[in-house]
């Protein structure tokens, strides 16, 4: 592997999985379906279908997790979505029909918080 590739892997794993990181006027949809599990799949994609965010939601025990989520196709119609229940562990590919997205306006970008120091001992 590059030393470049592996600088942006490094970036990626610094960011909060959680917060997707927007930019001003970037367009997102939700897209959302059911695990096997019971578990509820959502992931925001950005205008070109890419996932921004993956996340699933349980609402026996009222909790919400990350999960990772792929967008397989995204160039195409039709495309499909992969998600990584972090409830069961079981992996959902669910197709979607890009005539059938929603877009809303994605939030303002928050500005990057400063790390705090921990304090001297």
């Amino acid at each position: 592997m590059t030393r470049g590739g592996m600088n942006a892997i490094l970036r990626l794993l610094d960011r909060d999985p959680v917060r997707p990181v927007f930019t001003r006027g970037m367009k997102v949809s939700t897209i959302r379906s059911v695990c096997e599990c019971q578990a509820r799949l959502g992931a925001d994609l950005d205008e070109n279908k890419h996932v921004m965010r993956g996340w699933a939601a349980e609402a026996r025990r009222r909790r919400e997790e990350p999960a990772a989520a792929i967008t397989i196709g995204a160039e195409k119609p039709r495309f499909d979505v992969g998600w990584l229940c972090p409830f069961c562990m079981r992996n959902t590919l669910r197709s979607f029909d890009a005539s059938g997205l929603s877009w809303r306006e994605a939030p303002n970008p928050e500005p990057p918080s400063e790390p705090t120091a921990a304090p001297a001992p």
